[in-house]
């Protein structure tokens, strides 16, 4: 319980124990734009290209969200 609000403090919501206690075997966390993951404003930390594709990565990610207004397609 002094865990939960810990995390709590710091903006962190756990859905559940089991959630909790299952998070420590997390090593990746995927999203999409319609998730509501966010510290208020998003930032682009890593990008993973497929092979050959790490010089284009970015510019063809910027151009496909070049018209959205979305936070993470203007994180991108």
């Amino acid at each position: 319980m002094a865990g939960t609000g810990v995390a709590v403090r710091q903006g962190i919501l756990i859905k559940d124990a089991e959630t909790l206690e299952v998070a420590h075997s997390v090593d990746t966390v995927a999203i999409d734009k319609a998730s509501t993951f966010t510290e208020g404003k998003s930032t682009l930390v890593t990008a993973l290209a497929a092979p050959d594709h790490e010089d284009s990565l970015l510019s063809w990610s910027a151009a496909i969200q070049a018209g959205s207004e979305h936070p993470l397609a203007r994180a991108i």
